[in-house]
């Protein structure tokens, strides 16, 4: 007769041994370039970045893009950029850079999430260490993209900075994008003279698995 505990289950199917591998023993491809930012020059033109800042305050100001807020992570003006017939032109580029980017990376990537996001960083500007892919709407974000707009002799400060790879070299060169997995931990120091200004784009696809 069956025990009460073990009436009607199935029996345990049995477990695979533990097994310890060293890198390359599993069989797997191993993408290196998915573990780091990458650097996109000339992405725009001086003029197309002048021209994005001057568009931005025409859409709504809104203070706080983060999911789950968190009192003085953030401090920056946001300006949301949606898709319209006279914006196209910068989703399009966006989306040029990013799977650009993405012929290293090798994401299955569906589109751009979402609006295209203008940031200014005034004097005092920052952003704390955080990932770009977390709960919610943003658990399908895969590939970020930053784009500087401010000439780099504007401002001082407000480095883009990745844990354990410091800031990259001609990060600060105007019309320049950084393009890096969504999981990457980084944050933006603090703005220390004049405004930084950058654009901000998500692309999306299936979930991490």
């Amino acid at each position: 007769m069956a025990s009460r505990t073990s009436r009607g289950r199935k029996p345990a199917a049995p477990r695979p041994p533990l097994r310890i591998l060293r890198p390359g023993e599993d069989g797997l491809a191993r993408n290196e370039a998915a573990t780091g930012p990458l650097l996109l020059t000339h992405l725009f033109d001086a003029d197309e970045c002048a021209g994005i800042i001057r568009l931005a305050p025409e859409h709504p100001l809104i203070r706080d893009t983060l999911v789950h807020p968190v009192e003085g992570y953030r401090h920056a003006l946001s300006y949301p950029i949606p898709l319209a017939k006279d914006t196209r032109w910068l989703f399009e580029r966006v989306w040029e850079g990013i799977m650009l980017a993405n012929e290293a990376f090798d994401f299955r990537l569906t589109g751009i999430m979402d609006s295209l996001l203008v940031v200014k960083y005034p004097r005092g500007g920052h952003l704390g260490w955080h990932t770009d892919f977390s709960d919610l709407a943003t658990s399908a974000r895969k590939v970020s993209l930053s784009i500087q707009l401010s000439p780099p002799d504007s401002y001082d400060g407000g480095a883009l900075q990745f844990s354990d790879m410091g800031v990259l070299p001609f990060s600060h060169e105007q019309g320049a994008g950084i393009a890096f997995p969504t999981y990457l931990s980084h944050r933006v120091t603090r703005v220390t003279r004049g405004s930084r200004w950058v654009m901000l784009a998500w692309a999306f696809g299936p979930v991490f698995r």
